[in-house]
């Protein structure tokens, strides 16, 4: 069994894929990482970051990047309708269902009050002929919250070229416990992710099909 999480990032017009195999083992090794930082109850989104956060998003990250249970990440620009938020997202789940080699899927999107103008969930089962596909809040789904983390690291990464030396300095404040801006936080995000993905290539515009 696949799922794929789906999130958007409305003023830049993208859409985020994130591709799990087996969610619920991959969910428990996200939820130790939120238990063993007892204060981070809350949604954690990139625009949200703050000092206590982030010792939740990177070893999210690193999870993404190292556990093979995590598939990929896959983004796509889109021109903000919503017929063709449907048409794209209907194109990239078939697409990622040739990747995966089965129709064994489940779609989770992020909830939008929108998507029930356009009967969006019935319309993706339905042409991509997939398993099922639900909304979901995304507060309550860390997997969700890490497509949202994902989708900015992608975006951003196109705006900040990854400077070593910097990201070096800023994850040695982060070790040391010294606190930094939400700019410094948010590149310390992104270069980690772009030092990763170097190694791992597991966030892509493509999707490559054997």
């Amino acid at each position: 069994m696949y799922d794929i999480f789906i999130d958007e990032e409305k003023n830049s017009g993208y859409l985020g894929f994130l591709v799990v195999k087996e969610t619920p083992a991959s969910q428990q090794m996200f939820l130790n990482i939120r238990s063993a930082n007892q204060k981070n109850h809350s949604e954690v989104k990139f625009v949200t970051v703050n000092n206590t956060r982030i010792r939740m998003i990177l070893p999210w990250l690193n999870i993404f990047f190292n556990h093979e249970a995590c598939v990929g990440f896959y983004y796509r620009k889109w021109n903000k309708t919503l017929i063709q938020k449907r048409n794209l997202i209907t194109k990239t789940v078939m697409q990622l269902k040739k990747l995966v080699k089965t129709s064994n899927l489940v779609v989770l999107m992020d909830l939008d009050s929108n998507h029930k103008n356009i009967d969006i969930q019935r319309q993706i089962r339905v042409n991509a002929r997939i398993a099922r596909c639900y909304h979901l809040d995304s507060k309550s789904v860390d997997m969700l919250q890490l497509t949202d983390i994902l989708l900015q690291c992608a975006i951003k990464n196109d705006q900040w070229e990854l400077d070593n030396k910097k990201l070096s300095k800023l994850t040695k404040k982060m070790h040391d416990r010294i606190s930094m801006k939400k700019p410094e936080l948010k590149r310390l995000i992104v270069w980690h992710a772009s030092k990763q993905n170097q190694k791992r290539k597991k966030i892509r515009k493509k999707i490559l099909i054997d």
